[in-house]
């Protein structure tokens, strides 16, 4: 069967050196369409907004107040309580269906003895779905903020205490992807205008 890059050959039309070598070179920088400078460009600038995005968290993690780091975690628990109860209810109903359906794989009366095999088989296979899909919801996010201020405050000192290397690691790796794909693009594109230079990309 032929490939994407030799097909023209397979179904007796010219395919032409220049055209295959740049079909391989799409392949060798895993693109099905080389991109142009400008979807060049917008990758770059892609990157370049994660990583200016990592450093404005960083930099609010270093001046918030207290308050804010407060408010910013009250949020966070709304948002974790609702996913919690939204959680729980599905965890019960998925629950409910599975043992539903085991207990009618359990009623099931074999023709067999290999057939009696079998339908143990089935409720293992079952019961392994269960383990892996059934769990008990946890409240992922949620966080005791304490009622008196002083507690309060020494909460707040603690997420910015746990958050900052997080967010300090955020920016160390979006400047190395930066520079990867910065390197990459470089690469590409002197590969690509040497190529280009021995044989002309064909124009559709």
């Amino acid at each position: 069967m032929p490939s994407g890059l030799t097909y023209p050959i397979h179904d007796g039309s010219d395919l032409g050196l220049a055209s295959y070598a740049w079909r391989c070179a799409g392949q060798l920088f895993h693109h099905a369409e080389i991109p142009d400078e400008a979807e060049d460009e917008e990758l770059l600038q892609r990157h370049h907004g994660y990583l200016e995005e990592s450093r404005v968290e960083l930099r609010w993690w270093g001046t918030a107040t207290a308050e804010e780091i407060l408010e910013k975690q009250r949020a966070l628990n709304e948002g974790a309580k609702r996913q919690f109860e939204q959680d729980t209810v599905e965890q019960r109903q998925l629950r409910e269906r599975y043992m539903t359906f085991r207990a009618q794989v359990e009623s099931w009366q074999p023709p067999t003895k290999d057939h009696e095999e079998f339908k143990g088989l089935m409720v293992r296979m079952l019961d392994e779905s269960i383990e892996h899909d059934c769990h008990e919801p946890q409240p992922w996010g949620y966080r005791e903020l304490g009622q008196a201020l002083e507690e309060q405050l020494q909460a707040a000192e603690k997420i910015r205490e746990e958050a900052v290397p997080g967010a300090k690691k955020a920016v160390m790796r979006n400047a190395e992807r930066l520079r990867e794909t910065e390197e990459n693009v470089a690469k590409r594109r002197k590969f690509l205008a040497e190529l280009e230079r021995v044989l002309p990309r064909p124009r559709s």
